[in-house]
């Protein structure tokens, strides 16, 4: 198949998954999911690995990450909703999603990686100006997260 026809081709099956996505804005071939233990301070790795999609969306959340899981049945979906949840560090972005969990995203191809957090980043900071915050999230608590999520991967 051709760039158009693989492209469309995985449009048609993310929107199998999720009716309201419009489009992909971009992509990488290889996605592993790593979870952050707060009670253990140790990363485990979930049994999700593959393709990663920015994903434009026609409701709220209006973009997304996409990861299409090829060893199970259930996908990764990181929403973009505010830039204070994602965090580029080293090999990994740093996601924290609405319940506080910190995720952690090892892109295969370091030129994906560097583009894909770009995106990720500038997705989540569109989103924070269209939508009005009644109470973001605390910033020292989120900091405080990461760099403990950070310590002990690099450990």
């Amino acid at each position: 198949m051709e760039g158009k026809q693989v492209r469309d081709f995985n449009l048609k099956v993310l929107k199998f998954h999720d009716p309201n996505i419009l489009d992909i804005m971009d992509q990488t071939t290889f996605v592993v999911v790593y979870k952050f233990e707060a009670d253990e301070q140790a990363w485990t790795k979930p049994n999700i690995a593959g393709t990663g999609f920015v994903v434009e969306r026609s409701t709220e959340p209006f973009h997304q990450f996409f990861i299409l899981n090829r060893h199970g049945i259930e996908n990764f979906v990181v929403s973009l909703v505010s830039e204070e949840d994602v965090q580029t560090e080293g090999d990994f972005l740093h996601y924290q999603d609405d319940n506080g969990a910190v995720w952690g995203l090892w892109i295969f191809e370091g030129s994906d990686r560097d583009r894909i957090g770009e995106n990720l980043l500038a997705c989540a900071r569109n989103t924070r100006v269209t939508r009005t915050m009644t109470s973001p999230p605390s910033e020292d608590v989120l900091t405080s997260l990461f760099r403990k999520a950070t310590e002990v991967h690099r450990a």
